[in-house]
């Protein structure tokens, strides 16, 4: 059974992992208090490996591997990921990196939920409104060069003394939208199909992120709202295609199992911290939607 817990990855522990005084680090990072820029993540990637360490994001992550690949667990998934893989982390995502080829490079920018909001004024792309929790895409390598001059324009407009704050919002969230509109263009991402709706579901998301671990009904978010559970789940259901419920399941039960698989709590005390009223009804509850037991899931990682 796994036990190793989560290590949080602030923009401090960063600095340590990626900062090097040998030549040419100052070309190659930018680490800041709100935002990060680093053209060789395969540096803090042999040292995360070499102290078997396991992260849990707090920031938004973007970025493109440039050479080689990388085996990791992303979010409790293992996969195995190439050149020329566009790639991005919501804030909550964990990674344990497993195993990486020799050549191994990507690059990426690092940025805190804050400066996302407000670069972007509130208004998130789809892939970080909450309905995916991380992403890989193959593109080409004409893509993989337009996302690599945009990271460095942004690197070079923060590196200046006297830069204007307004413009590297504004490289940051050309930076972000592009990431979406990849995605959007290569995936399936229909959600809503006018501004009123969207802006309910990225709203009703945002909510079902940092409360569905204690509130489990629909009406408190429809209370949140100020609209009803009736209409919270036509609109839902509407944007999505997913009713309200199920993605309020959905986080839930993505807590439980990254609890059951990074923690050494019990299932009582499991349930008792995602304000189950008990382990037995916690026990069904997971159950029916993870189609195992909390135990024989535990037991299979």
């Amino acid at each position: 059974m796994k036990t190793k817990k989560p290590e949080t990855l602030t923009f401090e522990r960063m600095t340590e992992l990626f900062y090097n005084d040998s030549a040419g680090q100052s070309e190659k990072v930018l680490l800041g208090k709100e935002m990060s820029i680093i053209f060789d993540v395969g540096v803090g990637v042999r040292r995360v490996l070499q102290e078997g360490m396991l992260l849990q994001m707090l920031d938004y992550r973007c970025g493109f591997i440039r050479r080689g690949w990388v085996r990791a667990k992303i979010n409790l998934v293992e996969y195995t990921i190439g050149i020329g893989t566009l790639a991005f982390l919501t804030p909550g995502s964990i990674v344990e990196p497993l195993e990486y080829s020799a050549d191994f490079a990507l690059e990426g920018m690092a940025v805190s939920a804050e400066l996302v909001h407000l670069s972007l004024n509130n208004h998130l792309p789809r892939i970080f409104n909450g309905h995916k929790t991380d992403g890989r895409m193959r593109v080409s390598e004409e893509t993989c060069d337009i996302v690599d001059r945009m990271l460095r324009l942004l690197f070079d407009v923060s590196h200046k003394a006297r830069h204007d704050n307004q413009v590297v919002l504004n490289l940051v969230a050309a930076y972000l939208n592009f990431f979406d509109q990849q995605f959007a263009e290569g995936t399936e991402m229909s959600v809503g199909r006018n501004a009123n709706e969207r802006f309910l579901f990225e709203r009703f998301i945002y909510l079902v992120n940092n409360y569905s671990g204690r509130e489990h009904h629909l009406d408190f978010y429809a209370g949140k709202m100020c609209i009803t559970v009736r209409y919270l789940s036509t609109m839902i259901r509407k944007a999505s295609g997913v009713t309200a419920k199920e993605w309020l399941d959905r986080a839930l039960v993505t807590q439980a199992k990254v609890m059951l698989s990074y923690s050494s709590r019990n299932v009582a005390q499991i349930a008792d911290e995602l304000n189950f009223p008990n382990a037995s009804f916690f026990c069904k509850y997971f159950k029916r939607l993870a189609g195992c037991t909390p135990q024989q899931y535990r037991a299979a990682r």
